[in-house]
């Protein structure tokens, strides 16, 4: 069944074990941003694996890894999003490019 979706049931375990992990760093968040990193490193693991794997010509025996460190990495890019200020983001860059 997972097959047909494209998902390999223990790369998206290797995905999630990956994003409990880093949510342990992130004592912060509130449950549903918890929830959509988490479900983004599995994502992520999932579907952004194989390219991992085929991009830097890597082994088969690896993905597990590559699932489990995509999974880290993921949930941490995606909190850090969610918890981004846009407008002081603007603002600085606004400065910075029309700084003389």
């Amino acid at each position: 069944m997972w097959e047909v979706l494209g998902i390999k049931p223990s790369i998206a375990m290797a995905g999630f074990v990956g994003g409990l992990l880093s949510l342990l760093t992130r004592p912060g968040l509130s449950p549903k941003s918890a929830i959509l990193c988490l479900l983004g490193g599995v994502s992520c693991a999932v579907y952004f694996g194989p390219l991992v794997d085929i991009y830097f010509d890597l082994d088969q025996r690896t993905e597990h890894a590559v699932a489990l460190f995509l999974g880290l990495i993921a949930i941490n890019l995606i909190a850090w999003i969610i918890n981004l200020d846009i407008g002081q983001l603007a603002n600085k860059l606004i400065e910075r490019l029309f700084k003389k």
